[in-house]
C-alpha cells in the first residue's frame, strides 16, 4: 500500500502519555496479521531507524508524525535531552514512538541490518520490540565510529544517491558525525541535493535571531522545524561547507559555505584547520555515528516513561 500522511484513511487508537494522537493507516490496522519490516541504521533523533519507525511516521498521520518528531525540541530551547543517533534510554521522541507501535499490537518484526552494498550482514526476527532491539545493539558495535578526543575537522559524505536526493534526506550524514568533531572545527559535506531545500527551511531560515527562530519554531511547528534549529546550533559551533548543486544563495541562506568543487572543498576545509590536524573521513555519514561523547547509561529502555 502507499499511505498519505495527509489524506489517507486513518484510525485513532489513543494519545501517548506525551500527547501524541496516535493515528495509523485504516489498511494497516484492518489486517489481521501486521509485521514491522525495516533496516536499522543510527538516526539522528530517533536513535535508530526500524522497528516502531514503520508505524510512526511509516503509516501515521501528519498530525501523529508531527507531533511525534516535535519532542525532538526541548520546551524552551535547543534539543531535548536524550535525543540523538544512537541513544535510546530516556529519548522521548523514540519511547514515544515505541508507545504509539505498542497500542497497534505487531505480530512480528524482522529487522534487517546491511553493509555499505547494501547486502545483508544480519537479521534478526520474531516479537517486534526484541527483534529491534537487538539489531540496535549490532548496529551500534559496528556503524559507530568512538573517538577517544574530537576531531579538528570532518570530511563527510551524505552516501550518495537516494541519500541525498534532496536536503533534508543529507542532512542526517552532517548531524550523525558533528559529535566526533570539536566545537569551532570546520566539516565538509558533500551531498548532491538536487531538488535543493524546501520552502519551510528557507523561511526558518529567515529568522536571523536565534532566539527568534526557537520561539517561532515552537509557536509554528512544522517537521522542518526541529531540523531548522538542529542545524542552526550546529552552524553556530562549527563551519560547515556544502558542496552540492544546490544554488550558493540558497545555500548561504542556510548558513552553510557553497563550494564549487571538491578542490575548492579541500582548500576551504585546510584554511580552517591548525596545523598537523587530525580529519576524520565518513564517506556513508546516512548509516555511521561518529562520536566521541563518552558512554552513559543503557542502550535501551523497554518500559514505558
Amino acid at each position: 500500500m502507499v499511505h498519505d500522511c495527509r489524506q489517507g484513511a486513518v484510525v485513532r487508537l489513543g494519545v501517548t502519555a506525551r500527547g501524541t494522537p496516535v493515528e495509523l493507516a485504516r489498511a494497516v490496522m484492518d489486517s489481521d496479521v501486521r509485521v514491522l519490516t525495516g533496516r536499522v541504521v543510527p538516526h539522528y533523533f530517533a536513535g535508530f531507524g526500524g522497528g516502531r519507525k514503520a508505524l510512526l511516521p511509516g503509516v501515521a498521520s501528519y498530525e501523529t508524525i508531527a507531533a511525534n518528531h516535535r519532542l525532538t525540541l526541548s520546551q524552551d530551547r535547543g534539543v531535548a535531552p536524550g535525543v540523538g543517533p544512537c541513544a535510546l534510554a530516556g529519548n522521548p521522541v523514540h519511547l514515544d514512538m515505541l508507545e504509539a507501535a505498542r497500542l497497534a499490537k505487531p505480530t512480528f518484526g524482522l529487522s534487517t541490518v546491511l553493509d555499505v552494498d547494501q547486502r545483508l550482514v544480519a537479521v534478526f526476527a520474531g516479537d517486534w520490540e526484541r527483534a529491534h532491539e537487538e539489531a540496535c545493539a549490532l548496529v551500534r558495535r559496528t556503524h559507530r565510529i568512538c573517538a577517544e578526543t574530537p576531531f579538528d575537522g570532518a570530511i563527510v559524505s551524505a552516501g550518495g544517491a537516494p541519500y541525498d536526493t534532496n536536503f533534508m534526506q543529507s542532512l542526517k550524514a552532517v548531524f550523525n558525525v558533528q559529535e566526533g568533531v570539536r566545537s569551532g572545527g570546520p566539516i565538509l559535506w558533500i551531498a548532491e541535493c538536487l531538488t535543493g531545500a524546501s520552502k519551510a527551511f528557507l523561511d526558518w531560515a529567515a529568522f536571523e535571531d536565534d532566539e527568534a527562530l526557537e520561539r517561532a519554531v515552537r509557536s509554528s511547528y512544522n517537521l522542518a522545524g526541529h531540523n531548522s534549529i538542529m542545524l542552526r546550533h550546529l552552524t553556530r559551533r562549527s563551519a560547515v561547507g556544502l558542496l552540492s548543486a544546490m544554488p550558493p544563495d540558497q545555500t548561504r541562506r542556510l548558513g552553510l559555505h557553497p563550494l564549487g568543487g571538491l578542490e575548492a572543498g579541500l582548500r576551504w576545509l585546510e584554511e580552517r584547520l591548525p596545523p598537523r590536524p587530525r580529519v576524520a573521513f565518513v564517506p556513508f555519514g546516512n548509516i555511521t555515528h561518529l562520536t566521541a561523547v563518552r558512554e552513559s547509561g543503557p542502550l535501551t529502555q523497554m518500559e514505558l516513561p
